[in-house]
Parts: structure tokens; sequence; C-alpha cells
């Protein structure tokens, strides 16, 4: 007769990612393209589930989706979001800058003292 041999049991490991957590790590993926693994895995934790980057990096491998792609208009794409603050700050500097210009001396029409020079011939 041939005994069999005891085998240590084999540990279970970490157990799976529930598909609901799976589905919305895709979900966000999808709707934020640009998002990289550490924010997408900023949105579970806020919700109180702690999964690792390396977790979601397999969960988007398996769904096909790639990572974000490093562009040059990335640039572009902030200076697009932020035209209009630039713009504002670039025209109060040059509002500041011209009301120091006047008053050390700037002949303009709004200055009663020097509206004789602005005569028209």
């Amino acid at each position: 007769m041939v005994t069999k041999k005891w085998t240590q049991p084999r540990a279970p490991g970490r157990p799976p990612l529930a598909g609901e957590l799976a589905d919305l790590i895709v979900k966000v993926a999808r709707d934020n393209p640009r998002w990289g693994v550490v924010r997408i895995q900023g949105e579970p934790r806020r919700l109180g589930h702690r999964i690792g980057a390396s977790t979601i990096r397999k969960i988007l491998r398996s769904h096909r989706i790639p990572p974000p792609a490093a562009r040059d208009d990335q640039w572009r794409t902030f200076l697009r979001a932020q035209a209009t603050t630039i713009l504002a700050v670039d025209a109060e500097r040059f509002v500041r800058t011209a009301r120091t210009e006047c008053t050390d001396g700037c002949s303009s029409p709004a200055n009663d003292t020097h509206a004789s020079s602005w005569r028209s011939t």
C-alpha cells in the first residue's frame, strides 16, 4: 500500500477584489481618460476602500484600458484652462504699471493739470 504524504495546505492569499469595485475603477478610468493610477486610486479611498496601485493597473490592463498617454499638449491644455486667470493678472499688472507711470509725470486726458498737452491740431 502506498500511503499519501501529508502536506501543509497553501494559504489562500489575498481575497479577490469585489466586482463592484472593479467596475467602479473601470468606470472612473473611462470617464477620466487623463487620470493616472494614483488619481484613480483616490476615488475608492474616499469611499473607504484601500486598493493598491498595482491592483488598479491589473484591472485596467485586463479591461484593455491603456495608461494615460504622456502627450506634448499638456502645457497647451493647462494654458487653455487657466487663460482667463492669466489674462486677468496680466491686465491688472498692466493697469498698475500704467497708473504708476502716470503718477510720475504722465500727461493724460484724465489728468486735469496736463489736459492742455492733449490738444488736437
